[in-house]
């Protein structure tokens, strides 16, 4: 069955998260509008979070086939974790101010009007909104509730499998359900998550989590929290299960966590792979594969990551255990079954090469602290049989190296820099080097002639493995001939409409950037989807 959607104005939830079922909060006569567009739900049997990279065909494809046309100019990583929204023309939302009708009145209209369903959520007595605010007044009084915003979706469709349809209301960081019981709505479920964070975001959307032919609202929500100098990010997705008179959630699933530490040049990442297996009918399972790092950040906490590793050193590399969870469907929730370690974590001190000869070339990074107590990075200079060659560059002298390597083909040896830096570098004068606001891996190549060095690379991607993979070089197209691929960014965009209240949703992901050599240097010549990511 297939949902149809009613474009409204929007709504905007109430800050402090409040999960309620008939006021309860979770803790773990108009026309009928006109219909414009449809929402399809995911295959039960095949889903799988689209913020996760699947793997690429053994049998490569040329980038021909992959990749969109060739462009002249070379992209540059993402300038912040937020991408650049898409601008879409919408109109200026003033709140309404429709006189609220009864609440009963109000229920037993079957499609109602956008007016009215604002003017019901914008006058339902607060303690309908649980415990917590009912305790806590003054929580209530700084939720601030603005009414429909351009974001929001009426969506009509069966969720609970009684052949009647119901109405879910979709919203900036709020989800709500009204199940419609033979001649009227029943009082919704709800779930609102606060604005009063740094980027917070949150999008709806419906599947078939369950193999019962009924889809259940998948809520994924985008939190952070932080000081000065670092951000923490997390991704959630609730899976909010309806039944004949109400709706639960019936399995709270974190996504991603990431921690942008500005101050120690460095970054936690923990982010996981989701899959649903709907093979055996009534027990549907979900696998959820976690793995993830850290380095160069100083608020790495062992309480909250699988592995207790923060007794190291804050510049070496924590590889966190890689796990494998699991959870069955019940009938009613999905029960937890396992979790079980795939790999253990490690630590890596350093991977570093700072000298490298050949033929009688002397290469070498030399480094020195750029001497802040925020942004904390080293300075890097190349030097070629002492002669200093190119332009100072950002980096971690622990994890950095050079070497001669023959990429091109010509039978000479290139020199080859990789280096690891924190976002947004200093030079030793308090200027910028470049404005890429993610921690990053930069790899520059020169070709030398013995006394000339000519730059033929100088592209930088944001780190988003274990492996410290920001760029890297590889023959992707299986042709004989090496790749640069660079990671976009931190982040990828499910749905963007941007307004002045809050920023575009977006999840944690990452597209990656080829670069192909083409006789005078390696220039941008496509980017790859996640689905075909290596």
């Amino acid at each position: 069955m297939r949902a149809s959607r009613v474009k409204p104005f929007a709504i905007i939830c109430w800050a402090g998260i409040l999960i309620l079922a008939s006021c309860t909060p979770d803790n773990a006569s108009t026309p009928v509008p006109t219909i414009d567009t449809e929402v399809s739900p995911s295959p039960a049997a095949s889903i799988s979070l689209s913020h996760t990279p699947t793997p690429r065909p053994s049998d490569a494809a040329s980038l021909a086939e992959l990749i969109t046309p060739t462009a002249t100019n070379s992209p540059t990583p993402s300038e912040t974790p937020t991408p650049s929204p898409t601008v879409t023309s919408r109109p200026t939302v003033t709140p309404t101010a429709t006189p609220p009708m009864p609440a009963e009145e109000f229920l037993a209209i079957r499609y109602p009007q956008v007016e009215w369903m604002e003017a019901y959520l914008r006058n339902l007595p607060f303690e309908q909104f649980g415990r917590l605010v009912a305790a806590d007044r003054y929580a209530f009084d700084v939720f601030g509730y603005e009414g429909f915003s351009p974001e929001a979706d009426l969506i009509y469709q069966d969720v609970n499998g009684d052949a009647d349809v119901d109405l879910i209301v979709a919203d900036e960081l709020l989800v709500g359900v009204f199940l419609w019981s033979g001649n009227s709505y029943a009082p919704p479920y709800l779930i609102a998550f606060p604005k009063l964070k740094y980027q917070p975001g949150s999008h709806v959307e419906l599947a078939d989590w369950t193999n019962d032919g009924v889809p259940e609202i998948l809520f994924d929500y985008r939190g952070d929290t932080g000081g000065t100098g670092i951000v923490y990010t997390s991704w959630t997705r609730y899976i909010i299960r309806c039944l004949a008179d109400s709706c639960e959630v019936a399995l709270e699933l974190p996504l991603t966590y990431l921690t942008d530490d500005y101050n120690g040049g460095g970054m936690t990442l923990m982010n996981s792979a989701v899959s649903l297996d709907a093979s055996v009918p009534g027990q549907t399972l979900i696998e959820q594969v976690w793995e993830g790092f850290s380095i160069y950040n100083f608020d790495f906490s062992p309480g909250f990551y699988p592995y207790a590793l923060a007794d190291n050193p804050i510049e070496s590399l924590k590889v966190l255990s890689t796990t494998l969870d699991s959870y069955r469907w019940n009938g009613l929730q999905f029960q937890p079954l396992n979790s079980v370690v795939l790999s253990n974590a490690y630590v890596v001190d350093q991977d570093a090469q700072l000298e490298a000869a050949y033929n009688g070339d002397a290469a070498s990074v030399q480094y020195q602290h750029n001497g802040r107590g925020d942004a904390m990075n080293d300075v890097c200079q190349l030097y070629v049989n002492e002669m200093m060659v190119g332009l100072p560059f950002g980096c971690k002298r622990n994890f950095t190296q050079v070497s001669w390597q023959n990429l091109i083909g010509d039978e000479e040896p290139e020199l080859v820099i990789r280096a690891l830096s924190g976002k947004l570098p200093y030079d030793n004068d308090g200027n910028h080097m470049d404005d890429i606001q993610c921690m990053h891996q930069r790899q520059i190549i020169y070709q030398w002639d013995g006394e000339q060095a000519i730059e033929i690379a100088n592209i930088a991607g944001c780190v988003v493995r274990s492996n410290l993979f920001g760029v890297e070089l590889v023959d992707y197209d299986g042709d004989g001939h090496l790749e640069i691929l660079a990671a976009s960014s931190w982040t990828s965009n499910v749905d963007c409409v941007p307004t002045s209240r809050l920023p575009c949703w977006y999840h944690f992901g990452y597209t990656t950037q080829v670069y192909r050599w083409d006789g005078f240097g390696f220039t941008y010549v496509a980017e790859i989807p996640n689905n075909t990511l290596p």
